[in-house]
């Protein structure tokens, strides 16, 4: 039976640079570890997730989601004034 997992790393992409949080299915901890190591190598937490998330967590957990975010923090700073748009 998988176990599910939250784990934190450090996103490098077209968004800058920034923590992420995903859910992360694997058969055990020391299997989470090895593997998420080797596909993001900025892990820093794994968290075991014990009962059922509840679905809105389970989307706020995704690539797509968290990547959204920060595209809303980027777009707030931006309107704040603190930060400048940048050309792609």
């Amino acid at each position: 039976m998988m176990k599910k997992f939250i784990i934190g790393y450090i996103e490098d992409n077209h968004l800058g640079v920034y923590p992420k949080e995903i859910i992360y299915k694997a058969s055990s901890f020391k299997t989470c570890a090895i593997e998420t190591i080797k596909e993001f190598p900025t892990v820093y937490s794994i968290q075991e997730v014990f009962g059922e998330l509840e679905d809105k967590w389970v989307k706020y957990y995704t690539h797509e989601a968290q990547d959204q975010l920060q595209e809303s923090r980027h777009r707030m700073k931006i309107d704040l004034g603190v930060e400048e748009e940048v050309e792609s």
